[in-house]
């Protein structure tokens, strides 16, 4: 086989790019590719007023690259989306690899995206004019690749002038929409595996219809009724689905303010938990929660502070062996496996990320290589010893819904004033919906592209 002498590795080591297989490179990697080199060549020919690379030159592969980085851009979007439809109803067959047209394949993700999420439709509305003028000009690609057309027809003809410098603006703006679609289309995915969905039904339309949803005692209302045909009609399904969307909302663990209460915690109980906050106060102290320390390096010079940080750790070790026989038997290995789900959704924005923490341990703690008595005693004092376990736990009490178990927690230990969130909890406020934050990021960024647009 013949060597190939121009595509190969070689020195200097930091110049070999790795590809294929060596880095896994996919529709995004190819696609900011030709981004960044249309937008270095922007820059130079925008430079010296456009006399060292002359525009009328330059502008051919300045725009070929940008509208072959937007094709892979949408191409990248559309595996994502058959990869989250394959979880709820495939999408229609389309071939990405015979098909270049950009208007073809923007056309089919406006006409099937919103089905997977309504909220797609912000990102439809806003590209649309962007989109729109790519492939007006260059459906296929040809237009900025060859002077003529299959047909011996001349190109651009119809157009006189590119002004490079609105071509930056708009570029630069389509990059920022863009990568926000696709930071959403990830975040969607994300989403979808927590399995909070029905067939036409997302995560974000569950949660409006458990919104509305009254408590199970007026259910049987003549209201209810009504309000069921409403749901019906407004998000176009079925009785079946609508009763499969109430199974799901009674299951479902929310932050949100709800008729109906939220599940009950999988194991721990308030009194396990008071034991657990004790055990916690007597080892650390209240101090920790209130004025958290900044970790400082110690210096070996420093005898003083060398003392005093060996006497803590003394300490600590001499109170965990106080605590240990008064809570060796007082939690089970499911409670367990609630505390520390507790603790690791605590910096969560899901509250179904709590449920599947609860299995997780489960497993694990139940596990043939897990010993009782050994696992249960390094895995409690890992809880205990960790500065901002109490934080996070009655953070996810916030975010499970249990918001009457957190405030008792707060009155018990005094803790009104040691937890700089508790406000914007106690307001629905503390939690974003992470769909919902991506979308609120671009219309900022969408405002400020209005106004640099108008004053340019």
């Amino acid at each position: 086989m013949r060597k190939n002498l121009t595509f190969r590795g070689g020195e200097p080591f930091w110049a070999n790019a790795c590809v294929g297989e060596n880095g896994m490179p996919n529709y995004y990697d190819y696609a900011k590719g030709f981004s960044e080199g249309a937008n270095l060549l922007i820059r130079a020919a925008l430079s010296n007023n456009g006399c060292e690379y002359p525009v009328d030159t330059f502008i051919y592969p300045i725009c070929f690259n940008m509208r072959h980085s937007v094709e892979l851009r949408l191409k990248g979007a559309v595996i994502i989306l058959e990869k989250i439809a394959r979880l709820r109803q495939p999408l229609p067959p389309f071939n990405l690899q015979s098909s270049h047209d950009i208007g073809k394949i923007w056309s089919y993700i406006k006409e099937e995206s919103t089905k997977l999420d309504e909220r797609l439709g912000f990102y439809i509305e806003i590209l649309d004019d962007y989109i729109s003028d790519i492939s007006e000009i260059d459906a296929t690609g040809q237009t900025f690749r060859y002077p003529y057309d299959s047909s011996n027809i001349k190109h651009l003809v119809e157009i006189p002038t590119i002004n490079v410098g609105i071509l930056f603006r708009r570029f630069s703006a389509l990059e920022s929409f863009l990568d926000s679609l696709e930071n959403y289309l990830h975040e969607l995915r994300s989403e979808h595996g927590l399995g909070t969905y029905t067939k036409n039904l997302s995560r974000h339309q569950l949660l409006q219809i458990a919104n509305k949803t009254p408590q199970l005692d007026h259910w049987g209302n003549p209201e209810f009724k009504v309000l069921k045909e409403e749901i019906k009609t407004t998000y176009r399904i079925g009785s079946k689905e609508l009763s499969e969307a109430f199974e799901k909302i009674k299951i479902l663990y929310r932050s949100t303010h709800s008729g109906l209460p939220p599940p009950p915690l999988k194991f721990i109980t308030q009194e396990k938990l008071y034991i657990f906050f004790d055990s916690w106060i007597f080892l650390n102290g209240l101090d920790t929660l209130k004025k958290r320390k900044k970790i400082e390096t110690l210096s070996l010079d420093d005898t003083n502070a060398m003392r005093d940080a060996f006497q803590s750790i003394v300490e600590k070790g001499e109170k965990e062996e106080q605590i240990w026989p008064k809570i060796k038997d007082a939690f089970s290995i499911d409670q367990l496996a609630d505390i520390n789900a507790l603790y690791e959704s605590g910096d969560s924005n899901y509250p179904e990320h709590y449920p599947f923490h609860v299995d997780y341990y489960q497993n694990e703690f139940q596990s043939g290589s897990y010993s009782y008595s050994g696992g249960v005693r390094e895995s409690l004092t890992k809880l205990l010893k960790k500065t901002n376990t109490l934080n996070r736990v009655l953070r996810c009490l916030y975010l499970v819904g249990h918001r009457d178990l957190a405030e008792a927690l707060i009155e018990k230990y005094d803790l009104e004033h040691s937890l700089n969130w508790l406000e914007l909890a106690r307001a629905n406020e503390l939690f974003i919906d992470p769909c919902g934050g991506i979308i609120a990021n671009c219309i900022e960024q969408y405002g400020n592209q209005i106004v640099q647009s108008e004053s340019a």
